[in-house]
C-alpha cells in the first residue's frame, strides 16, 4: 500500500478541524462564563479581553489553518500523482507536523501580543 495515502488521511483532518473551530470562534465566540475557548491569564482578565481574544484567535487561526489545509491538500495530491516514495513521504509528514506546531505557536504569540497591546497587563484596557 502506498504510504502517501495514509499520510494524507493523517494530515488533512488536523488543519481542517482547527480551521472550523477558528471560524466558529470568530463568528460565535464562547461566553465569558463558559469554561471553553482561548484561555490564558490575560484573556480571562476581563470580559472585554475575553471577547477580543476569542474573536481575534478565531479569525487568525481560521485563516492560517485554511491556508495550511489548502497547501496540505495540494502537496498530498502532488505526492500521489508523482508517486513520492515512502521515505520522502515520511520526511514531508514530519515537516508538516512541525509547520502545524509552529503555526499554533505563532497564532498564540500573536494573540497574546495583541491582547497586551489592547488591554495591558491588567486586562482592563489600561496599561499598568
Amino acid at each position: 500500500m502506498n504510504m502517501n495515502i495514509l499520510f494524507m488521511i493523517a494530515e488533512l483532518p488536523t488543519p481542517l478541524i482547527y480551521m472550523i473551530i477558528g471560524f466558529a470562534m470568530w463568528k460565535n465566540p464562547p461566553s465569558y462564563k463558559v469554561n471553553a475557548g482561548y484561555k490564558t491569564e490575560l484573556s480571562r482578565s476581563s470580559e472585554q479581553a475575553w471577547l477580543y481574544a476569542q474573536t481575534f484567535y478565531g479569525k487568525l487561526s481560521g485563516i492560517v489553518f485554511a491556508v495550511i489545509s489548502a497547501v496540505t491538500l495540494a502537496f498530498n495530491i502532488f505526492a500521489l500523482v508523482t508517486k513520492l516514495d515512502d521515505t520522502k513521504g515520511l520526511i514531508a509528514f514530519l515537516v508538516w507536523i512541525s509547520v502545524v506546531f509552529a503555526a499554533l505557536a505563532i497564532v498564540k504569540g500573536t494573540v497574546e501580543r495583541r491582547l497586551k497591546a489592547a488591554f495591558g497587563k491588567g486586562g482592563d484596557g489600561n496599561e499598568r
